[in-house]
């Protein structure tokens, strides 16, 4: 069986890069800016208050869509009242009504994380999880928020109370904001990063070990760490393995398992949503497109295409990857010191 060598287009991203954990403390800054391009885009703050969690179990969910009836995180905190702050992206230097919702919070003491973890569900296990899957909440309708379970479960029993706050939403122009229930600041709503998705929320621990605070990111921030490789550039393709280090990086295995001047078909194994796209050139200089059509069957952690073209002799086999994702370049612009909540005072008195 003959192996085909790939070659990379561009410098391959480094295998260091793809096993850092995000640090995302810079979603909980009063004020930064992205670098890149130059003069880009400021990151600020918005403080909406305290939220008020009468059980402490936090539900994270898109109430346009799921009606507050979603699944809760299995880690609980204390009972009490937490500040909320919504992570906003503009193009000014001064907030406005459409800049993009990048990240939600709610702070529960006042220390900056030292790690993060992502929140599970009941049942939900880190274990379970694909190389680049995380579990989070879907979005149909641009929004998310928090709300305790027990709020949540009134909401979710009275569609009219869930109507209004999608109303008052509206009319305030789908400004982050909290709203009350039964004369308590019980919902916290805001727009969703670049809409729907789907979307992941983190504990941040602190240097004991315990959580800081809950924050979900939607992604506005996020760069993809990508790769394209080509095979069939030095060599024509035969049926064998695709190999580059970069497949191993990704947990793909890649087989071509037949090839004409016509069809080629391949066998894909392992993670394969990293694969973005594929393409089909004619050998040149440089390398043109090639029309094709192509019959695609998928099961867990597999997918075998059948691609068909017109009669070509040299054919070069394209693929584009995702590995996994990177904070733009952003610089924190430090502020003087912000006073301490008076909610968590309150709570360590």
């Amino acid at each position: 069986m003959v192996t085909n060598p790939g070659q990379a287009v561009g410098d391959p991203p480094d295998a260091a890069l793809l096993g850092l954990d995000a640090d995302r403390r810079i979603l909980l800054s009063r004020r930064a800016r992205i670098t890149t391009p130059p003069g880009g885009q400021r990151i600020y703050r918005l403080e909406l208050g305290p939220l008020t969690l009468p059980s402490g179990q936090i539900l994270a969910c898109d109430p346009s869509w799921q009606s507050f009836d979603g699944r809760p995180f299995a880690r609980r905190v204390l009972p009490g009242r937490y500040p909320v702050i919504v992570t906003c992206v503009g193009d000014g230097d001064e907030p406005h009504a459409h800049d993009r919702v990048a990240a939600a919070a709610i702070l529960l003491r006042d220390e900056l994380p030292t790690r993060w973890e992502l929140a599970l569900c009941d049942n939900q296990k880190l274990a379970d999880l694909q190389p680049g899957e995380i579990f989070g909440y879907g979005v149909d309708g641009g929004t998310g928020c928090f709300v305790d379970t027990e709020v949540a479960a009134s909401l979710a029993a009275n569609k009219r109370h869930v109507n209004r706050l999608l109303r008052e939403f509206q009319k305030a122009e789908y400004r982050p904001q909290l709203h009350s229930f039964d004369e308590m600041p019980a919902i916290a709503i805001f727009q969703s990063g670049w809409g729907d998705g789907f979307y992941a929320s983190y504990w941040g621990l602190g240097a004991r070990d315990e959580p800081v605070c809950l924050v979900t990111d939607f992604s506005v921030l996020l760069q993809p760490i990508t790769a394209t490789l080509r095979f069939g550039q030095s060599a024509p393709l035969a049926p064998g393995p695709l190999a580059h280090p970069v497949l191993a990086r990704a947990d793909l295995e890649i087989d071509v398992t037949a090839v004409s001047a016509t069809d080629l078909a391949l066998a894909v194994r392992g993670a394969t949503d990293r694969l973005q796209a594929l393409h089909l050139l004619a050998g040149g200089d440089p390398p043109t497109s090639i029309a094709h059509a192509y019959d695609l069957t998928t099961g867990p952690r597999s997918a075998d295409y059948q691609l068909r073209f017109e009669p070509t002799a040299h054919i070069i086999l394209e693929l584009e990857l995702l590995l996994g994702t990177r904070f733009m370049d952003i610089v924190d612009d430090p502020l003087p010191p912000a006073p301490r909540s008076p909610v968590l005072r309150r709570r360590r008195a």
